[in-house]
């Protein structure tokens, strides 16, 4: 059947993309250790030795743009994001699943057009040259950790609506109200 061979081709894809969200998400773990260490030593310097770390704030900055949004993509494949389940709960199946694939279907239109705006930004800055003005470091390369993040998480969301419409169609649930016996989840 025509599903099981998107669903194959799906389950391929992601085998890979999987590994490298995880790797992400872990890296910007890491990254939050790194970042913790930093903002302590900056505040210890600045009140022990009178002597703040040059640049923490703005470095900091820098590693929170790694440390959000490269766990977006793996905390959507855990469905780990916020979600108003005490009231979804109350609806039926079939309006349940309606409502998650919408809602995924405005989250990917909303990262995507993030992630389109930022690669924008990017080039503007890389244009011009633009630095941090305390660091003077090049602030385009770490527009690009932004722009892994967003685009990966726009990714894992086109997946999940993918996903939960083929899931759909493969169940029949247009047809009846049954539904699948599982919830259906982002993969």
């Amino acid at each position: 059947m025509i599903f099981d061979k998107i669903f194959g081709a799906i389950q391929k894809f992601e085998t890979g993309f999987e590994s490298a969200i995880r790797y992400l998400a872990i890296t910007g773990a890491y990254a939050l250790g790194i970042m913790m260490i930093l903002a302590t030593a900056d505040v210890l310097g600045r009140y022990l030795f009178n002597s703040p770390v040059k640049g923490s704030y703005e470095i900091v900055g820098y590693i929170l743009l790694m440390v959000v949004t490269w766990g977006l993509a793996y905390a959507q494949k855990q469905r780990m994001h916020i979600r108003a389940t005490f009231i979804l709960h109350k609806f039926p199946e079939k309006l349940q699943q309606t409502i998650t694939i919408l809602s995924n279907i405005a989250g990917l239109i909303l990262f995507t057009l993030i992630t389109w705006q930022t690669v924008l930004l990017f080039q503007r800055y890389l244009a011009e040259g633009r630095q941090d003005p305390s660091l003077h470091l090049a602030i385009a390369p770490f527009i690009i950790l932004l722009i892994i993040g967003t685009t990966l998480f726009s990714i894992r969301l086109l997946l999940s609506v993918i996903h939960d419409l083929l899931l759909v169609f493969k169940t029949g649930l247009g047809a009846n109200d049954a539904g699948p016996k599982e919830p259906i989840q982002g993969m």
